[in-house]
């Protein structure tokens, strides 16, 4: 069974928020800041931003919530993110000190929990910001906005990555396939939209939920 998040249409146009409104966001070719542009496409989703917001910023004040997550980060990273961004330290800390009282942002740091919260929030028509790791020093961030199950367990998780960029005909542009390898820690499978298959583990994510 597959299940996609319901807020995602596909249009002829691409995948749309609510049918009208761009979600993906494409990282640049020399920077490791894809937990950003992460970020970014969740809270796109849970409407907290729109997608000009996010790519124009104005009409903003910095002095809100909306325009510290703008000016936290977006603006004060001096260029470049060549490293990447910690989901525990930079993102759920940041985005707590930012905008604390618009939303709830929770780590969760052990795989197996990773893959349990995905399930709810699927079901509960959220995303999950997740991150993959390649060894002990390199990762990736990427918004699942959904999965598939075989025998009630999950196979395949559905996301829209920072990294490439997405075909008008797809709601995601790369697929996590868990549990493809044996005898390693690298068990996962990381399909990207240009082709490339990378053995990865899934190892956190951030949830972030919009407060009422």
């Amino acid at each position: 069974m597959i299940k996609i998040i319901d807020t995602l249409e596909l249009t002829p146009d691409g995948v749309r928020l609510g049918g009208t409104s761009k979600v993906h966001l494409r990282q640049g070719e020399l920077d490791g800041a894809c937990a950003v542009y992460s970020l970014m496409m969740y809270l796109i989703i849970l409407r907290i931003f729109t997608y000009k917001q996010v790519t124009e910023g104005n009409n903003i004040k910095r002095s809100t919530s909306k325009g510290r997550i703008i000016r936290n980060f977006l603006e004060r990273q001096d260029g470049l993110i060549r490293k990447g961004l910690g989901f525990a330290n930079d993102i759920k800390d940041g985005l707590q000190f930012a905008a604390k009282s618009i939303v709830d942002c929770n780590y969760i740091a052990s795989r197996q929990e990773t893959i349990e919260t995905l399930k709810r929030c699927i079901d509960d028509n959220k995303p999950l910001m997740i991150g993959v790791d390649y060894n002990k020093v390199d990762g990736h961030a990427l918004l699942a906005i959904g999965y598939e199950t075989r025998n009630d367990k999950i196979k395949k998780i559905f996301c829209l990555d920072p990294g490439s960029d997405i075909t008008p005909v797809s709601y995601w542009n790369a697929v996590i396939s868990i549990d493809e390898h044996s005898n390693t820690k690298y068990r996962d499978s990381y399909f990207t939209a240009n082709g490339n298959v990378n053995k990865v583990t899934l190892a956190d994510a951030i949830k972030i939920e919009k407060k009422k």
